[in-house]
């Protein structure tokens, strides 16, 4: 697996896009384990997703875009999917 290879040289940031597209279920919870292994060792992630249950489950701040622009930063308990979407929609 090409993550878990990269994660595996110390590297003080990842970047991230799309980090789960076209993977199954089982390997989606590889990538996730992967991805908190690597911040408990203070690996910083940055994750581009289109998947917003995925970002609300594994992110703890979000930057939200719409039309371009940065629109919402969500965090904590305000990170949820609706609040992900009613942003991204400009709603």
């Amino acid at each position: 697996m090409i993550v878990a290879r990269w994660f595996g040289v110390g590297r003080a940031v990842a970047v991230l896009e799309e980090p789960t597209m076209g993977v199954d279920v089982g390997a989606k919870s590889d990538i996730y384990a992967l991805l908190r292994q690597a911040g408990e060792r203070g690996t910083a992630a940055l994750v581009v997703s289109t998947d917003l249950e995925e970002v609300a489950a594994i992110c703890h701040r979000a930057l939200v875009f719409h039309r371009g622009r940065v629109c919402r930063e969500l965090a904590g308990a305000d990170l949820t999917v609706s609040a992900l979407m009613s942003a991204a929609t400009g709603l």
